[in-house]
C-alpha cells in the first residue's frame, strides 16, 4: 500500500487527460486550495477528467441541478458535491476515524499504512448512500445550501468511519474490502492480497472453504448489476479487483463514476454472512487463484 509520505505525481493519476488534470491541479495551487498531500491524493482520487470545467460553468453552480445530476449518476456532479465536502471530509478523518485523542505513533503508523487511502474507499460509499437520501425537495425554493449536503453527507460518513474502526477493533482481518490500497507495481501478476500473505501462505481447510466461497459467489446480490447504468454483476467486478485492477481502472474500464465501483464492492458483510474471512480469502487467492476467480467468473 502506498504510503501517504511518498509524492503522488500524475502518473498516479487515472483520468485518460492528463494535460487537462494538470491544468486543473495548477488552478488549485494557484487558489491555494492544494496544499497537502492529502490534497494531491483527495483531488487524484475525485477528480473526473476532462469536461468538469466546462459542467460547473453550465449549470452556473445551482446547487439543485447539481444534486439532480448526481443522482442520475453525472461523475462532473458528484466530483462538485464530494469537493464541496472536502474540508468536512478531512475534519471526520482527523476527529473520527484516526481519532483526536490518538498518539503520534499511532496517527505516523496509520498514514505510513495508507488509512487515508482507505478513507477515501469509506467517502465514496458514505456519498452513495447519502445522495440516493438526500431530499431537496424538504427545502423551500431557494433555502437549500450547501451547508445542507455538507452535513447530511457528514452523518453518513462519520458513521461509516465509526462502522469501521470498530470493525478493525474486532478482528482485523474483517475489514471491508479496500481493493485500491496498492503500489502500481503490485498491478498484474502479484494482487493486492499478497501483502496479507506474503511467504507465510497456509493450507486450508479446502472443503469448507470452496463451499462457503461458492455459496458466497452464487449469492443473489453478487449476481447483481453494479448499477442501473452497468450490466455487470458484482462477481464479475470483484474477480476484476481481485486481479489486481484498480477501482478508478475497473470505472474506466466500464465508463462510470469511481463511486459506483466502490459501492458495488462493499460486500463486507456479505463475506461475513458467508464465514468468509478476509485472511483465508487472501491465503486461498495466493495458493489457488484459478479457483477464486473461476467461481467469480463463471
Amino acid at each position: 500500500m502506498a504510503k501517504m509520505t511518498e509524492a503522488l505525481g500524475v502518473e498516479n493519476v487515472e483520468s485518460l487527460d492528463k494535460n487537462d488534470y494538470m491544468e486543473f491541479r495548477n488552478e488549485l495551487k494557484a487558489n491555494g486550495s492544494l496544499s497537502s498531500k492529502f490534497d494531491e491524493e483527495f483531488f487524484n482520487s475525485v477528480y473526473p477528467g476532462s469536461g468538469y470545467k466546462a459542467y460547473v460553468a453550465s449549470v452556473n453552480e445551482d446547487l439543485g441541478k447539481i444534486i439532480e445530476d448526481a443522482k442520475a449518476g453525472n461523475e462532473y456532479a458528484e466530483c462538485y458535491l464530494i469537493i464541496a465536502a472536502r474540508k468536512m471530509c478531512y475534519y471526520i478523518f482527523w476527529k473520527v476515524f484516526i481519532g483526536s485523542a490518538a498518539s503520534g505513533k499511532v496517527i505516523k503508523a496509520r498514514l505510513d499504512n495508507g488509512d487515508f487511502s482507505d478513507f477515501i474507499g469509506i467517502m465514496y460509499i458514505a456519498f452513495d448512500k447519502a445522495i440516493k437520501s438526500f431530499k431537496p425537495k424538504v427545502y423551500k425554493d431557494g433555502t437549500m445550501k450547501i451547508g445542507n449536503w455538507q452535513y447530511w453527507f457528514g452523518q453518513y460518513l462519520r458513521m461509516d468511519a465509526i462502522s469501521e474502526n470498530v470493525q478493525r477493533a474486532k478482528d482485523p482481518n474483517e475489514n471491508a474490502l479496500n481493493p485500491d490500497g496498492m503500489d502500481d507495481s503490485e498491478k498484474g501478476g502479484a494482487t493486492a492480497w499478497d501483502k496479507l500473505t506474503g511467504d507465510n501462505a497456509t493450507e486450508l481447510d479446502v472443503d469448507d472453504f470452496s463451499a462457503d466461497w461458492r455459496d458466497f459467489c452464487n449469492d443473489p446480490e453478487m449476481n447483481e448489476s453494479a448499477s442501473k447504468k452497468v450490466n455487470v454483476p458484482k462477481r464479475k467486478i470483484l474477480a476484476m479487483v481481485l486481479k489486481g485492477k484498480s477501482i478508478p481502472e475497473i470505472a474506466s474500464e466500464l465508463d462510470v463514476a469511481k463511486n459506483t465501483i466502490y459501492a458495488a464492492m462493499n460486500v463486507g458483510d456479505l463475506m461475513k454472512k458467508y464465514n468468509i474471512d478476509q485472511g483465508e480469502l487472501a491465503q486461498k487467492l495466493h495458493n489457488d487463484p484459478d479457483f477464486i476467480i473461476g467461481c467469480l467468473e463463471k
